[in-house]
């Protein structure tokens, strides 16, 4: 039954539908707001994630690329490394077979001065610089010894190559004095040639200059010239160990070293310094040593026992091999002093 109303209920009516409507309205809006909410924060939160797992992907990506590199960087490290031991290894060898030939080369060479040596007669004015030679050659052979029986005593271009050079020197300049030849490897005309100047130089500006000294003396026109630079040599021995083993430092060091009649270090005791302060024990060096100074100044001897004059009659072979035995004794002297 339709129910009839009056335009003021109709108008009641209508604003409470409409009041309904504009609450349904707000609701449904609440509800979409909520929903928008929602899915922006699903969205924020998938677009975080989805970054998060980008970042973490292409820190993924930069570590692998980065070990890759490293890994690269490594492998040709190591194959640097491989190269350079295999070089080092060759060089080694390269250089052991050297060593070990030049080793016997020098023996052969000692050998073969040696038994030259001991075939020939030995006149009065040689003798006392022949002993002192054979004297050089039974150190070393003692030497030699002794550093076959060592693992190492020190380096072995100190030890045993030079001495082995030093003693073949001396071997071959008394030859070379007895049989008036000239030596394999010096040439007679280059008298003032000298391998000495730089190492002299580091040692003391004297040194040098008296060297320079000595040289100049030694020519075939100075009717002294031996005695002029044998005379020069000495002194140059002399101040070298006196300037690398003072007194007070071979006392200090060496209390009950052996001592001269003056009261001075002996020559051993300076040599027995120098090599302790290199840190070499070995008493076979040390007799080597004294000995080839010994053997140095056996040399002087055969020319300051001349009389004037006499001691200058050389020619120009024997004023070579004057010269090559002195200047090696000085060369061998400097280098172990240091």
């Amino acid at each position: 039954m339709v129910r009839y109303v009056s335009p003021a209920e109709y108008q009641r009516l209508m604003r409470e539908r409409q009041r309904a409507i504009d609450e349904y309205n707000r609701k449904v809006d609440q509800y979409n707001s909520a929903v928008k909410r929602n899915i922006d924060k699903y969205n924020r939160d998938a677009a975080a994630h989805n970054r998060e797992v980008e970042r973490r992907r292409q820190e993924q990506i930069r570590a692998i690329e980065k070990y890759n590199r490293d890994a690269a960087s490594h492998n040709r490290e190591v194959a640097r490394g491989q190269q350079e031991q295999k070089r080092a290894i060759e060089n080694y060898n390269r250089a052991a077979r050297a060593h070990n030939a030049q080793v016997q080369a020098n023996e052969q060479r000692r050998r073969s001065a040696l038994q030259r040596l001991l075939s020939q007669p030995v006149t009065v004015r040689y003798e006392v610089f022949h002993n002192s030679t054979i004297t050089l050659n039974a150190a070393f052979e003692r030497l030699e010894q002794h550093v076959g029986n060592e693992v190492s005593d020190a380096n072995d271009d100190l030890v045993l190559d030079l001495p082995g050079k030093e003693n073949a020197n001396s071997l071959e300049v008394m030859n070379a004095l007895l049989e008036g030849g000239p030596l394999s490897d010096v040439m007679p005309a280059n008298l003032q040639g000298s391998q000495l100047e730089d190492v002299l130089q580091r040692i003391s500006v004297d040194l040098n200059a008296r060297w320079q000294g000595a040289l100049f003396a030694l020519n075939p026109r100075n009717p002294d010239a031996a005695r002029h630079f044998c005379t020069s040599a000495r002194e140059i021995i002399a101040q070298i160990l006196d300037l690398r083993a003072p007194d007070s430092d071979v006392i200090n060091a060496i209390p009950n070293c052996g001592m001269t009649k003056d009261g001075r270090p002996t020559r051993r005791a300076k040599v027995e310094f120098i090599l302790g302060r290199r840190g070499i024990g070995s008493v076979e060096l040390g007799d080597f040593v004294e000995a080839d100074i010994e053997n140095v100044v056996g040399l002087f001897q055969v020319f300051n026992s001349a009389t004037h004059g006499e001691a200058g009659k050389y020619e120009m072979s024997k004023l070579a091999a004057i010269k090559k035995r002195v200047e090696g004794g000085i060369l061998f002297l400097s280098r172990l002093v240091g």
